[in-house]
């Protein structure tokens, strides 16, 4: 059995450019890294995409880890979740929108001319009052309406309590109908 190093005398030895301490630390640590981020993010990649940059922080910030203030694991992972957040963050700012292929799209229009008109302004209507939403309705209806995700995993996702993902939802739904009627001139 080898000679087991503390996890504050392995960050010491990181803050001087031990690359072998930062392998030690990892080794020790990722797998929980790792887990926290997938739990928070849905995705394997993007996990492990937080994990090489948790670990990177660490690399360049080492001298200014305090192990009075927290343990190596916690610090890890309170860097870990605070990206998780960022990337969210930035992925509810700038969504990926997968359009389906040509021939999947119904053809409304090809069956009457008026419908597909009225679907087509009412479709613009909607994408105009989700913008409006404010930034904590919006996310949960991007993600569930556009993302396919259901409430339960918005809630994993985001870290947001299901309870209060519910509840931004039907404040989001009860605000779009609010909007879309006015829009489109229907009476209450």
């Amino acid at each position: 059995m080898g000679i087991v190093i503390e996890d504050a005398a392995l960050v010491r030895r990181v803050a001087r450019g031990d690359a072998l301490a930062l392998g030690l630390i990892f080794d020790r640590h990722a797998s929980q890294v790792r887990s926290l981020a997938r739990r928070i993010l849905g995705s394997d990649t993007d996990a492990d995409d937080v994990v090489q940059e948790t670990f990177l922080r660490l690399w360049r910030n080492a001298a200014g880890f305090e192990a009075e203030r927290a343990s190596l694991a916690t610090f890890l992972s309170v860097v870990a979740r605070n990206l998780c957040f960022d990337r969210l963050r930035s992925k509810t700012r700038h969504p990926t929108v997968h359009l389906p292929d040509a021939d999947v799209l119904p053809l409304v229009a090809a069956t009457d001319p008026l419908e597909g008109a009225e679907f087509s302004e009412a479709s613009a209507a909607l994408h105009a009052a989700v913008r409006w939403l404010p930034e904590r309705e919006r996310q949960i209806v991007e993600l569930a309406y556009f993302g396919g995700q259901t409430q339960s995993e918005i809630a994993m996702k985001t870290a947001i309590p299901l309870g209060t993902v519910k509840k931004r939802a039907r404040n989001a739904l009860r605000l779009l109908r609010a909007v879309l009627r006015r829009s489109l001139g229907v009476e209450t």
